[in-house]
């Protein structure tokens, strides 16, 4: 199995890469179209802006490839934090800025009247829907992952497995067919994030 991190320059690649080492895991950190496309597993990292991301994306003339590994029998992709965010239509941090639109719906900002704007620390989730892919196997209920974002995506019952509570409920967790993505750090989340990551590589289930 070939297990990809996707290097398009916005992603903290040394801790996630600590991470996967922490768990035994063999990786390659690339951009090179021919190696993603032969993967058997992509993770998408993400740290920064909406627009940022797209455009770094469409300059190493990525966003086709990406697109038709999101389509293909086999492949699995997931997306942590703004890697999450990019594959869907829009956010309103950067509002002329086309998403990747593997899933439908656009991010909004955080609105002022919550205790504090961008919601970074430790929460736990709730579970929404399940899945034959069990996330949070081996993982305690009552678990904390660890957060830092500005913009949210309203619940949504189509893709949603876990939400996070941060005035008011907000999709933390999403899979639709072989794309699935995850608003906290699991490479900032301790051991319940290793295990999180190690269930995400371990498993060949179908949604």
């Amino acid at each position: 199995m070939t297990i990809s991190i996707l290097d398009y320059g916005l992603g903290n690649l040394k801790s996630l890469s600590w991470s996967l080492e922490r768990i035994g895991c063999d990786y390659i950190i690339t951009r090179d179209k021919d190696e993603l496309l032969s993967s058997d597993k992509i993770i998408v990292p993400g740290v920064g802006s909406f627009g940022q991301a797209i455009e770094n994306i469409h300059s190493l003339d990525l966003f086709k490839v990406i697109k038709k590994v999101a389509t293909r029998k086999g492949t699995k992709l997931f997306g942590i934090c703004l890697g999450m965010q990019i594959f869907f239509e829009g956010s309103d941090e950067s509002p002329q800025t086309k998403g990747l639109s593997l899933l439908s719906g656009k991010f909004e900002k955080l609105e002022a009247s919550v205790s504090h704007v961008p919601h970074m620390g430790w929460n736990n989730l709730e579970l929404k829907n399940t899945c034959n892919f069990k996330y949070l196997e081996n993982i305690e209920e009552s678990a904390d992952f660890y957060f830092v974002h500005s913009y949210y995506m309203n619940l949504r019952e189509d893709i949603l497995s876990y939400s996070v509570d941060y005035g008011g409920l907000h999709t933390c967790y999403v899979q639709k067919a072989n794309v699935f993505g995850a608003q906290f750090h699991p490479e900032k989340s301790h051991d319940h994030g290793l295990q999180l990551l190690s269930n995400f590589l371990t498993w060949d289930g179908t949604c």
